[in-house]
């Protein structure tokens, strides 16, 4: 037989004893389907059960103080009966300050709340010298990322974000020129 010719070989005259060890690159074509049931040596990992998400596209909003305000960024989240494990909450947001005019600090921070706990922050800011009477402004987008495992099974939570100003900043800014911010939450199960 030469090299180009290929003889072909009656599935029934193979038995499993002569592929053991097979390298793959010997296979070839389309592939049989398998069952996932025979699978081992795989991670148990977790599953998304589900997404829900929310946009905030309004104009900007400006927290004169060091307390906490409601951005208006909300989103609920009902999970399921059974196999919860947790939450994971992704969030954007244009989060900035106006610093003073003698120059200064203009900084922030966004606060993701479950109800009325306090998860997590992130800060923004900047620092300039004196700006000969003109106020100093930095903005950027935040993202914040948070996996919730204090929630329980067939429960209803709101999350939201909150801001508020730093040290001498004059205002605390969100949604600078009108931006889109986003929360997703996922739930993932067991």
């Amino acid at each position: 037989m030469s090299q180009t010719e290929v003889q072909l070989i009656k599935s029934s005259s193979v038995v499993d004893g002569d592929i053991v060890g097979m390298s793959s690159s010997k296979l070839s074509g389309a592939l049989p389907a398998i069952s996932g049931a025979s699978l081992t040596n795989l991670p148990a990992g977790g599953k998304f059960k589900q997404i829900v998400g929310a946009v905030y596209s309004s104009g900007i909003s400006y927290n004169s103080t060091s307390t906490y305000a409601d951005t208006g960024l909300t989103c609920n989240i009902t999970t399921s009966a059974s196999g919860h494990a947790g939450v994971l909450a992704l969030v954007s947001g244009a989060l900035g300050g106006i610093g003073s005019t003698s120059g200064g600090e203009s900084a922030a921070i966004m606060n993701l709340v479950r109800d009325s706990t306090e998860l997590t922050f992130v800060s923004n800011g900047s620092w300039a010298g004196n700006v000969s009477g003109q106020q100093v402004s930095g903005h950027n987008s935040q993202s914040l990322i948070f996996y919730d495992s204090g929630t329980s099974a067939s429960t209803t939570y709101t999350y939201k974000v909150q801001f508020k100003k730093t040290s001498d900043t004059v205002n605390a800014t969100w949604n600078n020129y009108n931006g889109r911010s986003l929360i997703h939450l996922i739930e993932v199960g067991s």
